[in-house]
């Protein structure tokens, strides 16, 4: 599953990149993100019956890992879900992430924009919350933490770079419909206190 999930990415960026080459049309893109959007497990699909959960949250996120059976401590994450759902706030997941764009624009990225890699990662995202939120009857979130501007200087890309991509992928997901479940924050703007 997980092999089709990257393939299909690999497949949009690819098509990205080339329709980004001659006249690309919304449609085009649609296409891609509605193709994309049917290839993402089922949260319970696969799962057996006597599952609990959280075991089930987990065995979920590892279908989105690249080498699901070499990640441990299924334990102690079934306990930690498990407590955290015993309180009946719901599920917050912290990420490090977005720090910047790259600027190798021959290898690795389009530009220095946000683009279709972005837009493909706060859907999948939204999915894993909508899914897990729906699993659980409780709320999910995803917090995401750019930390571009700690090290901005050592990549040589300046703090408005960084700003504003991070303020272009603050609207690609409200764009996405994703702003009640993925939210991105500077790593200065994170309320440190509250969770420590």
């Amino acid at each position: 599953m997980l092999k089709k999930i990257y393939s299909i990415i690999a497949i949009a960026l690819y098509s990205f990149s080339v329709l980004n080459a001659i006249d690309t049309t919304s449609e085009d893109v649609a296409k891609i993100i509605k193709t994309y959007r049917k290839s993402l497990p089922s949260i319970t699909k696969k799962m057996p019956e006597n599952i609990t959960p959280e075991q089930c949250i987990i065995r979920f996120l590892k279908r989105f890992h690249p080498t699901p059976n070499t990640l441990e401590g299924d334990e102690v994450l079934a306990l930690n879900i498990s407590s955290i759902l015993a309180q009946g706030n719901g599920l917050t997941f912290l990420l490090p992430a977005n720090p910047c764009k790259s600027r190798n624009t021959e290898r690795k990225v389009l530009g220095l924009n946000p683009d279709l890699g972005e837009v493909l990662e706060i859907i999948t995202l939204k999915y894993i919350c909508d899914s897990i939120a729906e699993l659980c009857h409780q709320p999910v979130k995803c917090v995401l933490v750019s930390d571009g501007v700690a090290f901005g200087d050592i990549l040589r890309i300046s703090e408005d770079e960084v700003h504003d991509y991070v303020r272009k992928v603050r609207h690609l997901i409200r764009a996405q419909d994703a702003d009640n479940v993925v939210t991105l924050m500077m790593l200065g703007d994170f309320p440190w206190h509250s969770v420590f």
